[in-house]
């Protein structure tokens, strides 16, 4: 599709003076050229963005007469270029082309996809749009599978934690959590759980609120709120599809709190996400929603919590003696080597190269099913706490033997 027109009515200033004036008419050639120059722009910008793992490109509008691109890389924003006002809304309304959004509407938010050959390899793009003070923001969330569907050994886990994790995704039934914030990697643990039982002889039934990558082999359904496919009413839609497993993108509310539990009741396996910080909290908010003490003693198998820390660059990695500080934080009992950033051409700059996640597994046991009593939270907090590595030590790990540095474990989490 052609967008002569569109690029003329989005130019301004002197761009669109000297379109429009007699000497440099408007042509369908003159059209191509600037059609070409943004799908070139594009191009560029979503190759480099995968190739440096970036998980979302922003093209965003701070005054009326300048924009910004900023890909994300390992969890923090990077300024890649800077444009001016007219090449941001070509660039918008392409993107918008390419997205099958409406490429007239720039007063709602809209939600669209499309996929780009990179390298050989189809990756998918998932666009949503809102409107600024100073314009249009678009944000490109990069879906590529290469990162979604990884083996467990490649996520983080302990050589015990990622036992217990194999032993619960083997149960025929109960219920899974994995906890965290926003962009922690839950989505990634559990498509890659999922892969493990990924064969001919299972129905593995998702409902999803973004489908964030399609796999082959499983049966994915997307929450569409505005027709009334909620999270609860397409769970109760899969349990009449003979599934063997199930994936509920989240549980937000009470009803789909107590339709997730009704579901690995009546001998499914369920797996789900809540925005919980780590274990402990898990069981509180599933109180808090009411859920039944005796529905989370049954049926609990276990519950992950986790958090992504940057790993040094280790080209450029430097030793030093811990502060006083440091040494004091990590408990230490004189100074010891520690590692901090410093930056070069391999990790782009920045000191880090890559993500891992730390984990917090608890896997429920019979004797930990039999103190969850809803009067009971202080002992339950203080028995659970005996039976999984919290964050503090798992980063305090990671710290000592160099693979990240004292800054970015705090910024993690408090030690």
């Amino acid at each position: 599709m052609k967008i002569h027109n569109l690029i003329k009515d989005n130019m301004n200033g002197a761009n669109a003076q000297a379109l429009d004036s007699n000497s440099t008419p408007f042509t369908q050639e003159t059209a191509d050229v600037f059609e070409n120059r943004y799908i070139t722009l594009i191009d560029s910008l979503l190759k480099k963005a995968v190739l440096l793992k970036a998980s979302d490109i922003h093209i965003e509008p701070y005054d009326k007469k300048r924009s910004r691109i900023r890909i994300r890389i390992d969890g923090l924003l990077h300024t890649t270029r800077q444009i001016n006002a007219s090449d941001h809304n070509s660039l918008c309304t392409r993107l918008k082309i390419m997205s099958g959004l409406d490429i007239a509407e720039k007063r709602l938010p809209q939600d669209g996809s499309f996929q780009q050959n990179i390298d050989g390899r189809i990756i998918d793009f998932r666009t949503a749009t809102i409107p600024t003070a100073f314009g249009e923001k678009i944000v490109l969330r990069i879906l590529d599978s290469k990162n979604y569907l990884r083996p467990l050994s490649s996520l983080g886990f302990s050589p015990h934690d990622e036992k217990q994790v194999t032993t619960m995704i083997k149960r025929p039934q109960g219920l899974i959590l994995a906890s965290g914030p926003t962009g922690c990697g839950k989505s990634t643990t559990l498509y890659s759980l999922l892969n493990l039982r990924n064969t001919e002889a299972m129905n593995i039934m998702t409902v999803e609120d973004p489908i964030e990558i399609n796999i082959p082999g499983m049966n994915q359904t997307q929450v569409n709120e505005k027709q009334g496919l909620t999270f609860g009413a397409g769970l109760r839609a899969i349990l009449r599809q003979d599934p063997n497993i199930i994936m509920l993108g989240e549980i937000r509310d009470e009803e789909t709190a107590m339709a997730a539990f009704r579901a690995a009741l009546t001998g499914h396996l369920v797996l789900s996400t809540l925005h919980t910080n780590d274990v402990i909290s898990t069981l509180d908010r599933l109180i808090d929603m009411k859920v039944p003490v005796y529905l989370i003693a049954s049926l609990l198998e276990g519950i992950l919590s986790q958090r992504l820390v940057r790993l040094l660059c280790p080209k450029c990695k430097k030793p030093h003696l811990s502060s006083p500080r440091e040494t004091a934080a990590l408990k230490l009992k004189e100074p010891s080597l520690l590692y901090e950033p410093v930056g070069c051409p391999a990790c782009h700059q920045s000191g880090y190269i890559g993500r891992r996640g730390i984990f917090e597994v608890l896997k429920l046991t019979d004797p930990l099913r039999d103190i969850i009593r809803p009067d009971n939270r202080q002992e339950i907090h203080h028995l659970w706490g005996q039976h999984f590595t919290p964050f503090s030590a798992g980063i305090r790990t990671l710290i000592m033997k160099g693979v990240t540095s004292y800054n970015e474990g705090i910024r993690i989490i408090s030690l």
